[in-house]
Parts: C-alpha cells; sequence; structure tokens
C-alpha cells in the first residue's frame, strides 16, 4: 500500500478503535512514522503558507523518503523566501502524484484524516512531542485564602517565546500562530532572552476585545497561515503566568515579577485582571462582576502553585455554564431545511466514556460548509449544563450540549475525568 492510501484508509472511518487497528497494523512501516512526525512535531514549521502550482513526475524521479529529508532545509531556514518555495516546488515535480499529495499534507501540517496526537502516541510512545501547558483544576476546591483572583477570558490559549530576534506563540498544539512581527518591539522592551510567558491571544478593536467567535477566527486564521498583515496587527497577548520549568518558584513571585515589567499600559501585552480575594464570599463577588461585564467566569490561584505541566489543585475554574474540548467522530445529516446539510456532529472525550450529538449552536452557513469531510477527527468546544448517564448503553452524556467553535490550536479531548 502506498502511504497516501493508508492515510485515506484512515480518513474514510471516523471510528478511532478503528483508525487505531489500521495503525497498529503498520506500526512497522517506517515511512508512514516519518510521514507522521513530519506533519505533527509541534516545533516543527516549513514557513510556507501556499503549495506553489507544480507538475508532478515532471522532473528526476525521486522518492517520498527523500524528499522529507530535502524539506528539512525548509523548517532549518537554510532555503527562505522564494528560494524556499522554489525548493519545495523542485521536490513536489521529482515525486509522483500519490508522493507528491503527502509532501502537500506534510507542508500544510495536517493528514487530514482525523488521526490525533494522542492516538498516534498509542501507537508509537512519545514519537509526537506534547506541547504541555499548567491547566486549571474543575474546581476551586483546594484554594487557600487568600488567594489571586482572575478574568477568566475565551480566546486561544498560547505560550509567547521570546528568542531574543523574534517572538513566537505556541498553541496548546504546539502549532506557530503566524502573526509576523507585531509583538517583536515589546517583547524586546519587556521580556528576556528565552523567557517564556503564558496566556491569551486575543483581537481587539480599539480598545475592545472582538466577541469570543470572532477572535478565535482570526486566531485560528493566523495558525492556517491565512491572516492578513492588518488582522494581525489586531492581536494582543493577555499575560498572567511566567513559565517555570523547574517548578520551584511560587505564584506570587511569579506574577510580582510580571508586574514590574508593566510600568505602563501596553498596547500589544496586557497584564491580566487580577485582585486579591480574602474569603469564597469575596471570590464570588468577583466572579459575578465578571459575569455582569460579559465575560466567562473567573480563575483562582493559590499564592504558592508552582508551574507543572499538567492539571494543577492551587488553581480552580469559576464558570457559570461549563465547557467541554469533544473531539468529532462522526456527521449526521439534517431534516426538513437541512437535508444533506450538518444535522449534528457526534463528540466523543478522548476515552470514549463519554459521546454526544451536538445538533445546536451552529448558523445556517455553517451547516452549509461543515462537512464530514471538514469536522472528522477535529476538537470541538462545546458548552452544556451538566454531565448525565445515557440508558441506551451506559456511555455518559451532555445535558444540553451547544456547539461553540472548532479549536485547530487543540489537538487533544478533554477525558471525562477532566469535566465537571
Amino acid at each position: 500500500m502506498t502511504i497516501l492510501s493508508i492515510i485515506n484508509e484512515l480518513g474514510a472511518t471516523a471510528s478511532r478503535l478503528d483508525k487505531e487497528a489500521i495503525l497498529n497494523r503498520e506500526k512497522s512501516n517506517a515511512l508512514l512514522k516519518k510521514v507522521i512526525l513530519s506533519t505533527l512535531d509541534p516545533f516543527r514549521n516549513y514557513y510556507i503558507k501556499k503549495i506553489p502550482d507544480y507538475v508532478p513526475n515532471k522532473g528526476q524521479g525521486i522518492s517520498l523518503n527523500f524528499a522529507i529529508d530535502s524539506i528539512g532545509d525548509l523548517a532549518k531556514r537554510i532555503v527562505t523566501g522564494h528560494d524556499g518555495i522554489a525548493h519545495l516546488k523542485y521536490n513536489l515535480e521529482a515525486l509522483n502524484e500519490d508522493d507528491a499529495k503527502v509532501l502537500e499534507l506534510i507542508i500544510q501540517r495536517d493528514l487530514k484524516c482525523g488521526v490525533s496526537v494522542a492516538t498516534v502516541n498509542k501507537i508509537w510512545k512519545g514519537l509526537i512531542a506534547e506541547f504541555d501547558v499548567c491547566l486549571a483544576h474543575k474546581d476551586t476546591s483546594f484554594i487557600n485564602f487568600p488567594a489571586f483572583a482572575q478574568i477568566k477570558m475565551d480566546g486561544a490559549r498560547g505560550h509567547l517565546v521570546w528568542n531574543g530576534v523574534e517572538a513566537k506563540i505556541y498553541s496548546r498544539a504546539g502549532k506557530v500562530f503566524e502573526l509576523g512581527d507585531v509583538f517583536n518591539d515589546t517583547a524586546k522592551r519587556l521580556m528576556s532572552e528565552g523567557e517564556v510567558w503564558d496566556g491569551e491571544l486575543l483581537f481587539y478593536e480599539g480598545n475592545k476585545a472582538m466577541p469570543r467567535k470572532q477572535s478565535n477566527g482570526l486566531a485560528n486564521k493566523s495558525l492556517k497561515g491565512t491572516i492578513t498583515e492588518e488582522e494581525a496587527s489586531k492581536a494582543v497577548f493577555v499575560v498572567w503566568d511566567i513559565v517555570d520549568t523547574s517548578s520551584s518558584i511560587p505564584y506570587d513571585k511569579r506574577f510580582s515579577e510580571l508586574e514590574k515589567r508593566f510600568t505602563q499600559p501596553e498596547k500589544k501585552f496586557r497584564l491580566c485582571l487580577t485582585k486579591i480575594v480574602e474569603s469564597d464570599e469575596e471570590a464570588q463577588n468577583f466572579f459575578n462582576e465578571m459575569i455582569m461585564q460579559g465575560e466567562e467566569g473567573a480563575i483562582l490561584k493559590n499564592f504558592d502553585f508552582v508551574w507543572e505541566p499538567k492539571r494543577v489543585k492551587g488553581v480552580g475554574k469559576m464558570k457559570a455554564e461549563e465547557e467541554a474540548d469533544l473531539i468529532v467522530v462522526d456527521w449526521e445529516e439534517g431534516t426538513g431545511k437541512n437535508k444533506g446539510k450538518l444535522g449534528a456532529l457526534v463528540c466523543e472525550t478522548s476515552d470514549s466514556k463519554l459521546r454526544v450529538n451536538v445538533g445546536i449552536g451552529f448558523s445556517d452557513s455553517e451547516r452549509e460548509v461543515f462537512t464530514k469531510e471538514y469536522v472528522q477527527g477535529q476538537i470541538v468546544t462545546v458548552i452544556y449544563n451538566q454531565i448525565i448517564d445515557n440508558k441506551a448503553d451506559g456511555v455518559k452524556s451532555l445535558f444540553l450540549p451547544r456547539f461553540v467553535e472548532f479549536r485547530i490550536d487543540k489537538k487533544k479531548a478533554n477525558s471525562i475525568n477532566e469535566l465537571k
């Protein structure tokens, strides 16, 4: 079988178990493993936004294995700009049609077959580096007062890295938000070389953040490399932490260090709205204020919590509605006016212990464009009221699930234990 035929076979099934079976069958396929790594490695970027026009089989024949090694020069920035495009075109034209299509998918960083990083690492343990972030606990039962209370935003989570030359924001999936140099000048003034800040990418109109779908839509465009210069200029990074991989510095000291950097208002970076609360009552009042302002809720943080690349109990969420990131495993056709269009997405947790049909929250235009091929394997954010039992098969479900958005910045769905 060719690599493309295996990818097509993976894309033809919505079942995670079927995908795992196919990958297990191909576990000894070194070339497939190389293709998957070259595509999903979160720290690899080929710096080409659009595949150039080309004619396969035109040049001297080369192998897909050779071509993958060759485009490593793009990732290493050995060839850039027009030379980089010409280098890619040469490789595409030297491949047969099927292998050229695979190389396109690698450059686009998406095999379009619904295979997640979690599934890949289940077959080849540790093959894909996971871009870990410090995550909040699902409730505030482990918070000790006094504590920090911060606004809970609904932008695109990211790590902003300053290497002394350029500022890059990495999504939770390890992809770079392509925003040009909009953060470079401010990062040079405020950050130390090699420092990493944790926060959220938002987009503003004037001094006001855009609505969630509009802002995250632009964030998704930046991940795809299709954002315009004007749109990128509206990007703002809201920071709440300095990443401490030694896991030894308490949060009050990390946040104090951040505060020292913000001696004046900044246009491109903003310090997260923060207040010290002395009790549950004060925390609830802060939460209520945020809800009244149209925000999503609040986050509480212990003074002494240390940064760790996992879900920690020193940070807890306060939300009016619950939210889940689920993986789309199937697509159901609508009825009536939605005949031939999307009716509902069938979504699951990463451990398949919760499955739910989500048929509310889509606009008419979204029902038109959200085809089965488009949605399969993607992560979606769903709002719900509570977790319920499904008497039919014993698998958990959600009460009143509503679609919010696709999260191409994420590669991993929540597990049942992460939901509230």
